[in-house]
């Protein structure tokens, strides 16, 4: 049995579809994944996400604001993501006891009855219970550097900057997010041009990695 994930501690989460199928076909999947994600990091006086989605906040508000406007704790920090066709992956920092696996579940059910619904499908959408790997703070920009090259290493794309779907441009552009998902500035020492030249210089690869490769998660 692995441990209990502590609260205040900082963990690299992930997991990947049944049979690594597909399962973000278009960017309105993507934007689908993202909004649960900060809608379940959250605690507050909410509806049911479903009802939040239809809402008259959500209408005439950016997503992210309308949530903040109603949260009133964040029960995980997302520190970091980064979403790929089959894979989900996180650094996250647990707020309250509990936390992590809730928000884990929250999410990936809500999209599973979203992606089959949309999709005609039936049956898991996920691969059993999410990997999990508890990060100590001199491992933090590392593992969180793996992540954001997690779709070149897949090739996806040839340079971090060229896939939308992580938390790259928050960490290498903070000036142009006008609402951030993520929570870093407090863990994490990140000068943005240092970070987007080291990132986008290909001199990072799997084998060079200065961490232990458990803490990867692949």
């Amino acid at each position: 049995m692995k441990p209990k994930l502590e609260t205040g501690k900082i963990y690299h989460v992930a997991n990947h579809s049944v049979n690594r199928d597909k399962i973000f076909y278009s960017g309105e999947d993507y934007v689908r994944m993202v909004r649960g994600m900060i809608f379940y990091s959250q605690k507050g006086n909410f509806p049911k996400f479903s009802q939040f989605l239809k809402s008259k906040d959500v209408r005439e508000n950016n997503f992210k604001k309308a949530v903040d406007e109603r949260a009133e704790k964040s029960i995980v920090d997302i520190v970091a993501y980064c979403l790929t066709p089959t894979h989900f992956r996180f650094i996250l920092k647990q707020n309250e006891d509990g936390a992590i696996s809730r928000f884990v579940r929250d999410f990936s059910n809500s999209y599973s009855r979203y992606f089959n619904n949309r999709h005609k499908r039936k049956g898991p959408l996920w691969q059993g219970r999410f990997k999990r790997a508890e990060i100590e703070m001199d491992e933090l920009e590392c593992v969180t550097g793996y992540l954001h090259l997690k779709p070149v290493f897949d090739g996806l794309v040839e340079h971090p900057g060229q896939w939308k779907a992580s938390s790259y441009l928050e960490f290498v552009d903070p000036a142009s997010i006008e609402n951030p998902i993520c929570k870093y500035e407090d863990i994490l020492d990140i000068d943005p041009e240092s970070y987007k030249n080291l990132l986008e210089s290909g001199k990072i690869n799997r084998d060079n990695l200065e961490v232990d490769s458990s803490k990867l998660l692949n």
